[in-house]
């Protein structure tokens, strides 16, 4: 069974006046002079011994200053403590209305990757093996003012690091394992990773900002390379689709790299999500290895989370349907919030992606491909790729965050197989879409045809989305607003053209049917070019008003058998084909 993990220290501070001579009150007067008391308390009642259950916490480094930064209490370390879990107190006396700061490092023993300086700064030292469960620490500063003499606070100890998972169907560990291939060891590679933290701001050093790539301090800044381990004995349990149920894996890597962020490492403290090229390298007993790293260029991370990577990871080619990895991030020890509704395939440079196939099997996952926020100029390629399966929708560019400019040639998405679920509404119509692209798009020879529906349905047998609406309609794909996008070549179903959207049909394309909204605000157009389009049609529900015009050209050699206006006018409808035209439901 799975279990939700809460690895917590908890600090009591409680405050209380003790009985002194008359000689130690000669400098204070009792009111002034308090005692203490340090509760130290790990927040996990668990029965059983798991990865990340914070049991290995025996050793307490503490340290206290006041509010001009002098020391009052200087490093101390508390060691063999027997079960942080059932509590350890420390007794101090410290100063009636004065504000201190307290500082805290909790680590199991057995480990001699940290080092702790008397300013209380942690140096991490990343050689050793990978799966190294003592690696596994926390940290807590807290300001406090002693302003009562019962006066008591919780202080929380959280990771400092980030957990990075990896874990595989288990149809492909017994697959492999029929094949010869029985998983015993992993290493992991992590590229540009800090060093050092500072117990009392939270802050590493030597991190890489994804935004600007500054490097501060460069030696600060290491390529992680942990050495072939055992791989973990236990399941690696993830709700990847959201319902409440964490669904099990096989264990295949987990690693503790230090993540950027505040002196609590709180949910809400997301500026320290970095992302970083990884690599992972899988053996079996007898010498074999299989590496796997494609995909991999920017996996994100973030203080006290998880970052689960996870599905067919062992093979390139599929075993069965289903996807090659998702990666995930998850918060573990702060709540079940998810880092994604579905599929996140995200690279932070120039990237080519060519002979693969992705496989999907699940109606209630989104498959999106893109790039970090603020990364709008970099160059995706698709080559050879196919796209089958059953899947919520494709997209190419992340809504809101990256929109790379896609290069697609000879890529295939046929007789995918999408959920209703996540209709969307234009223009009073509830429509789904296969696959959507943002950004600028070039498709070349590619295929995008055949898609099917599927998902939930009201009590009239209709196909209905997560708002209960009714679908009025789906199609293959759907070019978005200020989308530039030009189809060059290839085999068409039926394309869904937004309000906003810059679409070109050249070469020998062949498409069914184009739903268009393209209108003159915002220099929205369709343009064929060449190729031959069976029907366009305008948008039934479409504004009123001649500023809500479809804007289509037709240019010589093209062909468009027929243009369906659903009751608007074809003033804006440019014939340069030398063709004829069939016009149905056009406006007097």
């Amino acid at each position: 069974m799975c279990n939700k993990l809460y690895a917590l220290v908890t600090i009591a501070i409680v405050l209380f006046v003790t009985s002194c001579s008359e000689n130690e009150l000669s400098t204070f007067s009792p009111e002034e002079l308090a005692q203490v008391q340090l509760s130290i308390d790990v927040e996990n009642k668990l029965a059983t011994r798991v990865i990340s259950d914070g049991a290995g916490a025996n050793t307490l480094v503490y340290a206290i200053y006041d509010e001009e930064g002098k020391t009052i209490v200087p490093k101390t370390k508390v060691e063999n403590i027997n079960d942080l879990k059932r509590g350890h107190q420390i007794t101090l006396p410290l100063l009636y209305g004065k504000t201190y700061t307290s500082v805290f490092w909790a680590q199991n023993s057995a480990c001699t990757s940290y080092t702790i300086s008397d300013d209380m700064e942690v140096t991490v030292d990343y050689t050793g093996l990978n799966n190294d469960e003592t690696r596994d620490a926390f940290f807590a500063s807290e300001t406090f003012t002693v302003n009562t003499l019962d006066y008591k606070k919780e202080v929380t100890l959280r990771r400092p690091f980030a957990q990075v998972n990896v874990g595989s169907y288990k149809y492909e560990v017994e697959m492999a394992e029929k094949l010869g291939f029985k998983v015993a060891k992993s290493s992991a590679t992590i590229k540009g990773v800090s060093n050092k933290l500072n117990l009392i701001t939270g802050k590493t050093s030597g991190y890489v900002d994804v935004e600007t790539d500054v490097v501060e301090t460069n030696e600060l800044v290491q390529d992680v390379e942990y050495e072939s381990a055992t791989i973990p004995a236990e399941d690696l349990c993830v709700d990847i689709d959201d319902d409440g149920t964490k669904e099990e894996f096989s264990y295949l890597s987990m690693s503790y790299i230090l993540a950027d962020g505040d002196a609590n490492g709180t949910k809400e403290d997301s500026e320290g999500r970095t992302t970083h090229e990884m690599s992972f390298t899988f053996s079996d007993n007898s010498g074999n290895d299989i590496v796997f790293s494609s995909g991999l260029q920017a996996v994100p991370i973030q203080r006290n989370w998880r970052t689960n990577i996870l599905g067919q990871v062992l093979s390139t080619e599929p075993i069965k349907p289903g996807i090659s990895f998702v990666v995930k991030i998850d918060p573990t020890y702060i709540d079940d919030i998810n880092y994604n509704n579905g599929f996140f395939y995200i690279y932070d440079q120039n990237t080519t992606i060519e002979e693969k196939e992705f496989v999907f099997s699940s109606l209630e996952h989104s498959a999106e491909f893109g790039t970090p926020k603020g990364t709008d100029d970099i160059e995706l390629t698709y080559k050879n790729v196919s796209f089958r399966g059953n899947i919520g929708y494709i997209c190419f560019g992340v809504y809101k965050t990256g929109t790379p400019n896609n290069f697609l040639e000879n890529v295939s998405i046929e007789n995918l197989t999408i959920n209703s679920k996540w209709g969307i509404t234009n223009n009073n119509r509830c429509i789904a879409f296969g696959t959507y692209f943002y950004g600028n798009n070039q498709l070349k020879n590619c295929t995008l045809k055949g898609t099917k529906i599927d998902g939930p349905k009201n009590v009239d047998g209709k196909y209905i989305n997560q708002a209960n609406l009714v679908l009025d309609d789906y199609f293959d794909c759907a070019f978005v607003n200020f989308a530039k996008s030009t189809i060059d070549g290839g085999e068409y179903g039926r394309i869904y053209n937004y309000e906003h959207a810059q679409t070109t049909v050249t070469g020998d394309a062949h498409i069914s049917e184009i739903v268009t909204t393209t209108f003159k605000t915002h220099g929205g157009y369709l343009r064929i070019e060449g190729g031959t389009v069976d029907k366009i049609t305008v948008n039934p529900t479409f504004l009123s008003g001649d500023s809500y015009q479809p804007i289509i050209i037709i240019e010589a050699g093209a062909t468009v058998k027929e243009i369906d206006f659903n009751g608007k006018k074809a003033t804006d409808v440019v014939n340069n084909s030398g063709k004829d035209i069939i016009y149905t439901n056009v406006a007097s």
